[in-house]
């Protein structure tokens, strides 16, 4: 009886210690999630010259970094004539996604914007569903000229204007020198939205 009883409690020790250990696992694995802040001189040297590329001249104001399914992923903050970009690639450099951060004016502005939207909703509605092709000379002036400047030398595939929340982005669908399908996309002044690999 003796026998049972402490062969009882020591399992009963091992499935505790085995519990505590699987929580302690986990509880690693959750901070290991965490995104990690970088500095800047400490990017890999991949990392800058992709983000330079994308942003020429841009300052790089901070860096994080997480391993997303085992592969590690850098995030580097970068200003921009006037405009914060958030930038993702991986760590030897490959892009993938740029796009402008959201700031306190552009908040107000959604709010304005959607106190109008009440009153045109059907209007837009049926723009929003509306993506027209279009050719590089039908872009606005201010897009225009950007957007030859980060296409010179490369084939432009498509170019579309589109409607997206109420809003007009002008969308050019390229393949860069590296032969990589790329998408820009612009807001009606002109302000870069977002920068990245074109997937099919």
């Amino acid at each position: 009886m003796k026998t049972k009883v402490l062969l009882t409690a020591l399992i009963s020790i091992l499935l505790a210690a085995g519990a505590n250990a699987g929580l302690f696992g986990l509880m690693k694995d959750k901070d290991n999630d965490k995104d990690e802040k970088v500095a800047i001189k400490d990017l890999p040297p991949a990392v800058t010259k992709t983000v330079l590329r994308v942003f020429p001249q841009g300052e790089l104001k901070e860096a994080e970094k997480e391993e997303d399914d085992g592969e590690l992923i850098y995030e580097v903050k970068v200003l921009f004539e006037k405009n914060l970009y958030s930038i993702e690639t991986s760590a030897d450099g490959s892009l993938i996604k740029a796009k402008r951060e959201k700031d306190e004016d552009d908040d107000e502005e959604d709010d304005e914007e959607d106190d109008e939207e009440d009153d045109c909703e059907k209007k837009e509605d049926s723009e929003k569903d509306t993506d027209t092709v279009i050719s590089m000379k039908e872009l606005p002036p201010a897009v225009k000229a950007l957007a030859e400047k980060e296409t010179a030398g490369c084939k432009i595939k498509e170019v579309e204007k589109e409607m997206k929340d109420g809003k007009v982005i002008y969308a050019i669908t390229y393949l860069d020198k590296a032969g990589v399908l790329m998408e820009l996309e612009y807001a009606d002044n002109g302000t870069l939205i977002s920068k990245a690999e074109e997937k099919d």
